[in-house]
């Protein structure tokens, strides 16, 4: 995929946020956040589409299931997880829309789960250099392993970089 400029990036990442805190405040999750799964118009409005996956969170959720690049570590280690794996999959796909690519790739299925499940990103590489600190610091607020530092949803439409390009979308209440 080809990267996007952080305007553009930021309105797809604002939108889809948007998108996933209505759909975590009637305790539903997506579960399947990826390129597929968003319709673009010739503006760049977002829609999230497939719900196939998606389903009521009464509890922690076990079920293995997701694409494999976009999948959160807490889904992989079977322990139990929730709407924070949609967000993960979100800051995956910012990363994409940024970069051009994954942030964590590898062909072996085993090799990806385990680079997923340690979550060591460098953005200090050069592949970031045309990438702004904010949505450098969006991304590490998003792609953490540790579920309750992730941002929610509400946090990634509200955060200062998705703001800076996206006035129409702001959530006061929550």
């Amino acid at each position: 995929m080809d990267k996007l400029n952080e305007q553009l990036a930021a309105k797809i990442v604002g939108q889809i946020a948007t998108a996933l805190h209505y759909l975590h405040t009637k305790n539903i999750v997506h579960r399947d956040v990826k390129p597929e799964n968003i319709l673009l118009d010739s503006n760049y409005s977002a829609k999230l589409t497939d719900f196939g996956l998606a389903c009521t969170v009464l509890g922690p959720l076990y079920r293995v299931c997701g694409t494999p690049t976009y999948v959160a570590p807490e889904v992989l280690a079977q322990l139990g997880y929730g709407f924070e794996i949609d967000v993960w999959s979100l800051g995956i796909l910012l990363h994409v829309l940024l970069v051009g690519y994954p942030p964590f790739r590898n062909p072996n299925r085993a090799n990806l789960f385990k680079m997923i499940i340690k979550a060591n990103l460098n953005l200090n590489q050069s592949i970031y250099e045309h990438v702004s600190k904010e949505a450098k610091r969006l991304i590490s607020e998003i792609l953490t392993p540790l579920v309750d530092r992730r941002l929610k949803a509400v946090e990634v439409v509200n955060h200062p970089w998705t703001q800076k390009y996206n006035l129409e979308f702001h959530y006061s209440r929550i």
